[in-house]
């Protein structure tokens, strides 16, 4: 929630939630609140997007996951997967036209993020991509 309110109210980011979030909010008055942004130090921005993806993602896996609200094969949890999949998939798309490094570093560890989401969840329902095509003998 920290940092949610230090992108918020304080600086302008790359984050498209948290502009979306700034348009949102605060509307015409965007410039006015967000007028002296704190340092923009490329460092400091990817891991302060790198956590607040991290912490995103394992809170709504550990509330997908427990039983007492969804579970592990629960219709919303697969339907969490397949929507980081479709993500990730679009994410890496805009990434391959992103020229700068720093920029297509950052976009990387967001895509790689998302989609780990999704690997996560389909494997914790048991499907094993060793199991595909053998049948009885050991793969390869």
């Amino acid at each position: 929630m920290m940092f949610a309110l230090i992108y918020i109210f304080s600086i302008r980011a790359g984050f498209h939630a948290i502009n979306w979030c700034q348009k949102k909010l605060f509307c015409d008055k965007r410039d006015i609140v967000v007028a002296r942004p704190i340092t923009r130090h490329v460092s400091i921005v990817t891991f302060m997007e790198l956590t607040t993806m991290m912490w995103l993602s394992y809170l709504v896996l550990m509330f997908c996951y427990d039983p007492v609200f969804l579970g592990d094969s629960h219709p919303v949890t697969i339907i969490v997967t397949i929507v980081c999949t479709v993500g990730s998939m679009y994410m890496l798309r805009r990434e391959l036209h992103i020229r700068p490094w720093g920029a297509n570093i950052r976009m990387a560890i967001a895509t790689v993020i998302v989609f780990w989401t999704a690997v996560e969840v389909v494997a914790r329902n048991g499907f094993n991509i060793r199991d595909m095509g053998c049948s009885g003998e050991p793969c390869p």
